[in-house]
């Protein structure tokens, strides 16, 4: 939760666990801006 502190957002990546849950509601009270992403709208390469 520290390194909430230093953040201007948070991205959160598919569906929030409850831990994910925890840390959103901390950087909603810290006026962070959240952004919701599909793990289906990301595709990575590894090569």
């Amino acid at each position: 939760m520290e390194l909430l502190a230093l953040c201007d957002e948070v991205w959160v990546f598919g569906e929030a666990t409850e831990g994910m849950a925890a840390e959103i509601a901390s950087a909603t009270a810290q006026g962070k801006e959240i952004i919701f992403k599909d793990t289906e709208e990301c595709k990575w390469e590894v090569n």
